[in-house]
C-alpha cells in the first residue's frame, strides 16, 4: 500500500467514491445482465500531456465533474483547473 492509500503500481490510484454523481445524484453503476457484474457509466477523462491515465471524472448525464484523486494527492491538484472550469 502507498501513501495514498492505493495498491497499484506508479502513482497510486485511488478513486473517489464514483457510485453516485455529486452533482444530478446520478447512480453510476449498474449490475450486468447476469446480476453479478458491476459496470460504470461514470466516464474517466483523460488530458493527453498532464496525465496518462483518468484525471478527473465526469458525469454522462449532467456533465459534472469531480475530483478522481483525494486532498493532497499531486493529481488533484493537476486536475483542479479541468473540474473547477464548469
Amino acid at each position: 500500500m502507498n501513501r495514498w492509500g492505493g495498491s497499484k503500481r506508479g502513482t497510486g490510484d485511488v478513486a473517489v467514491e464514483t457510485r453516485q454523481c455529486p452533482h444530478c445524484k446520478a447512480e453510476m453503476t449498474y449490475k450486468g445482465a447476469d446480476g453479478k457484474t458491476t459496470y460504470s457509466c461514470a466516464v474517466m477523462v483523460t488530458i493527453p500531456g498532464v496525465y496518462d491515465g483518468g484525471l478527473y471524472i465526469l458525469c454522462p448525464y449532467c456533465n459534472g465533474r469531480w475530483h478522481r484523486f483525494p486532498e493532497g494527492h499531486p493529481l488533484r491538484e493537476r486536475a483542479a483547473p479541468y473540474v473547477d472550469e464548469q
